[in-house]
């Protein structure tokens, strides 16, 4: 029974061989990276855009950020040869985060000397980097010196400018608005005893037909408005 971490980070070291995914975890990945970018995640798992070193194409990256005094950084415990890493270097460090929204930032690369505390604090809130790094989380930041060369760390920079709060989005405004349109479309009877403004009453057990197309409308923009208090104006 104790060796079954040791099994299971095997088979995850065999998913990326030579430093690179097979189809597999690009599935995965392509999976993870759609997840994170809804936000619905903490806000260390972002989803990094960047684009293609030889196609020019956008290309998403699901990634786990390590955070240490107060900056946020990227770390690729798949080495020098992290698909992710040559694309952000040809793009001289331009990308996108995502998580809920597009952050632009420029990842700017950490010195060899620095990575050792980075690399620490990453083991230590990314689980998906531990097969990978040779090294002990709970070690002392001396034993990750000797393989911080191997390991890429880049600083997030946002390019948004400081000060400026996320605006607070109501996901569930969403959810809620579109299955009433899926009810409106589909002509579903919901027991009211008055229909709303724009509403249509049926004729069959008194019920109404919820609701009508401007009775939608009006809904829809209450579902999805903005909240104009001074804090949140951008």
């Amino acid at each position: 029974m104790s060796s079954w971490p040791y099994s299971y980070y095997e088979r995850l070291r065999a998913m990326y061989p030579g430093g690179r995914a097979d189809p597999i975890a690009r599935r995965l990945a392509r999976i993870w990276a759609g997840v994170f970018g809804l936000g619905i995640m903490p806000r260390r798992w972002v989803s990094l855009e960047v684009a293609g070193r030889r196609s020019g194409r956008v290309v998403r990256f699901p990634l786990g950020m390590a955070d240490l005094d107060g900056q946020w950084y990227l770390v690729s415990f798949l080495g020098e040869r992290c698909h992710w890493v040559q694309n952000v270097r040809a793009a001289g460090g331009r990308a996108t985060l995502r998580r809920r929204r597009a952050v632009a930032c420029r990842l700017v690369e950490v010195p060899v000397s620095e990575r050792a505390p980075i690399i620490k604090r990453y083991l230590q809130k990314v689980p998906g980097g531990r097969p990978h790094i040779p090294v002990d989380r709970r070690a002392p930041v001396a034993d990750f010196e000797a393989v911080a060369p191997r390991y890429p760390v880049f600083r997030v920079a946002p390019l948004d400018g400081p000060g400026r709060p996320a605006r607070k989005r109501h996901w569930w405004r969403w959810i809620a608005a579109s299955a009433l349109d899926s009810l409106a479309n589909h002509g579903v009877a919901v027991p009211h005893r008055a229909a709303p403004r724009g509403g249509r009453r049926s004729r069959r057990r008194g019920r109404d037909l919820w609701p009508g197309r401007a009775g939608l409308s009006t809904l829809m923009a209450v579902c999805s408005r903005r909240e104009h208090r001074p804090g949140n104006r951008r």
